[in-house]
């Protein structure tokens, strides 16, 4: 079995690079686990325990949907904290909900629900993961939250969706691209 899940990657842009440093100083004295930024990525399913069958089959139906659906466009904009800013547990920069991204992981979802694999039922919810707390934090979230509120990037272009097998380290995890998928109209990398 493989602990899996399907994302897409994003760039970090500049302004969100410079304010996540910010953060890390900011919070540099707290248990905040960062998230490296080459593992920095936007999950559509959290897929778990996989067997080699659920395997093959997350690959074909990847493949069927990336080859009708065009490439998307997002937005980072601010920055949040899971399961609130007074508690936060989870760090994140928000990805602004574009028709087109919501549309592919509903269609992504229910194909996935008919394939017997138990999905979160929580409304989704993108967003970039930057960092992760251990225990709580001394310093205000809030106080960073305010100050990211008018934190935006331009649009960024998702032309690949990635199958992703996840491997639980002591120290960080580490994520590995089992399959790739260009959406509909794209060259494979």
């Amino acid at each position: 079995m493989k602990r899996t899940f399907i994302a897409f990657k994003i760039p970090l842009p500049q302004i969100f690079e410079n304010y996540l440093d910010e953060m890390q100083q900011y919070f540099s004295d707290e248990p905040v686990k960062w998230v490296s930024r080459s593992n920095m990525h936007v999950t559509l399913s959290f897929l778990g325990d996989t067997s080699a069958r659920g395997e093959q089959q997350v690959r074909g139906l990847l493949s069927r949907l990336t080859a009708v659906s065009t490439s998307f466009c997002v937005r980072l904009s601010g920055a949040g904290a899971f399961p609130s800013a007074s508690r936060p547990q989870v760090l994140w920069f928000g990805v602004e909900v574009d028709q087109e991204l919501i549309k592919f992981q509903q269609t992504l979802h229910n194909e996935l629900s008919k394939i017997d694999f138990e999905l979160d039922k929580r409304k989704y919810n993108p967003h970039l993961t930057v960092g992760r707390v251990k225990g709580g934090l001394n310093r205000s979230f809030s106080d960073i939250q305010q100050q990211a509120s008018e934190l935006k990037s331009n649009e960024i272009k998702i032309n690949e969706i990635i199958f992703f097998e996840s491997h639980l380290t002591g120290k960080n995890p580490v994520y590995l691209s089992i399959q790739k998928f260009p959406m509909k109209g794209q060259q494979p990398i």
